[in-house]
């Protein structure tokens, strides 16, 4: 009988009812239309499901062959998905690690000191708790769209990113799976942000500026915004695992990562 992932359980961000104070409202409008900004850039079962999807080890053949290049690969992949989707798809895996923490839209960030002087002080913690809480709950439906697109690898990309960059099979993902991740990701996002109520007067600003809003960049579209750190995110955790694979040989896990991985260095 297949196995079901289990669900991952998320602390809920407190719903607040409590409305943005007007005065502060009044603050954060000017600074929307006047500032403008540089675009952004289940658990235990996982492990055993995700080098299903990618492809499960196989008997390894004497010589080494692009098909065992391919199968190193997946499983390569299989392991920097594991570790990415286990240590951001869980309740404070953003939160607690500042170098992936969602950071505050830009205006927000411009406005936070003033914003805490009129008495939004709370607000502004729990909107900034709020969209981190809502990249923790959007990562874990990575791994399968990365099992899926492992599964499409062909033999010619197999030996391309075998000799490529430490990133080179990241980067594969990045091209075949950003679009099905934003897609999956953002309805998550959504879900979280919109019990939020200060990341609806957050989106009624926006949308009371017009076409001003341009001038905030990726930071116009609130969800847009945070599936974009998401994904980022995401994207940077495989690659550390990735280097990690190529680089240190204590990192390779199984016979054929070695095997596939240490011939590589053999040929420099």
């Amino acid at each position: 009988m297949e196995k079901r992932a289990r669900i991952v359980e998320i602390p809920p961000v407190p719903r607040y009812t409590a409305r943005l104070p007007e005065n502060a409202v009044r603050v954060l409008l000017p600074l929307l239309l006047s500032l403008s900004f540089l675009p952004a850039t289940a658990q235990a079962n996982w492990w055993n499901d995700l080098l299903k999807s990618f492809g499960s080890e196989t008997a390894v053949p004497a010589s080494l062959n692009a098909d065992e290049v391919a199968k190193g690969l997946r499983e390569a992949l299989a392991k920097g998905t594991r570790v990415a989707v286990k240590d951001l798809g869980r309740a404070d895996g953003f939160w607690s690690q500042p170098r992936f923490r969602v950071p505050l839209p830009k205006p927000v960030e411009k406005a936070r000191k003033l914003l805490k002087q009129v008495g939004a002080s709370d607000e502004i913690d729990q909107f900034h708790l709020a969209l981190n809480r809502a990249a923790e709950q959007a990562v874990p439906v990575a791994a399968k769209v990365f099992g899926d697109a492992a599964r499409q690898i062909t033999i010619n990309d197999a030996m391309q990113i075998l000799q490529g960059p430490d990133d080179a099979a990241t980067q594969y993902f990045r091209r075949q799976t950003s679009d099905s991740l934003s897609t999956q990701f953002r309805p998550l996002v959504e879900k979280v942000t919109a019990d939020n109520l200060l990341a609806q007067s957050y989106r009624d600003l926006v949308a009371a500026a017009g076409p001003f809003a341009s001038m905030l960049g990726d930071a116009a579209d609130l969800d847009g915004y945070v599936t974009g750190q998401a994904l980022e995110a995401v994207f940077s955790r495989v690659a550390e695992e990735e280097a990690k694979i190529r680089r240190d040989p204590a990192a390779r896990s199984s016979e054929l990562l070695q095997r596939v991985f240490g011939q590589r260095d053999e040929q420099g």
